[in-house]
């Protein structure tokens, strides 16, 4: 699951507007931290590299792949194609994204960074408030974990991740579900935390 916090600086701004999470194919999907329009030029990329991978090879690329495209986009930021008319971007992107998805691999979760470092998490969380979002993460998948392993010792089915409890806003925030049920069961579904 992937969530987002918008937050409004105006009560003029219509929520739906501001966009955080994104689609790149129909097993994979983005959250954005920092400079959006940024993450749109990201995104756009990872599409197209989805796109290529499927109508080359007939099948989906992995979400390691995928991810490992978009940190070499931003590591390259300064150098542009010779062949290419159009310039290179004369800075780095300024957005750390989290790169989610289900493949042959399972559930995965990637964060990158401006920088073009991309890491493998089983829980992340990316933006302001990252890290109260990483002690709340690790203290729930430990006691998921830990629950597990007592089930598994006694004969129970361990489930497939944390289960993590639900956030609750309050002022000016928004929280927004989005996607839920779009995917044949097993596959990702897209929420919205990231700031």
């Amino acid at each position: 699951m992937l969530a987002v916090e918008r937050r409004l600086n105006s009560t003029l701004i219509v929520p739906s507007s501001i966009e955080k999470i994104f689609e790149v194919d129909w097993h994979i999907a983005v959250a954005a931290s920092g400079v959006i329009t940024d993450a749109k030029t990201l995104i756009e990329h990872a599409r197209v590299e989805a796109l290529n991978h499927r109508f080359t090879y007939l099948e989906p690329i992995t979400v390691k792949a995928l991810a490992q495209s978009v940190s070499d986009l931003a590591l390259n930021f300064g150098e542009g194609d010779p062949s290419s008319k159009k310039k290179p971007m004369s800075r780095p992107y300024g957005v750390a994204l989290l790169i989610a998805g289900v493949d042959e691999r399972g559930p995965c979760i990637y964060q990158t960074d401006p920088s073009g470092t991309m890491i493998e998490y089983q829980a992340k969380g990316i933006g302001a408030a990252d890290e109260g979002i990483q002690d709340i993460l690790s203290r729930q998948y430990n006691a998921v974990t830990n629950r597990s392993n007592t089930e598994n010792e006694s004969g129970g089915r361990r489930k497939a991740g944390p289960e993590l409890p639900k956030a609750s806003y309050g002022g000016e925030d928004q929280q927004e579900q989005c996607g839920a049920g779009r995917y044949p069961q097993g596959h990702l579904q897209a929420g919205q935390a990231s700031t």
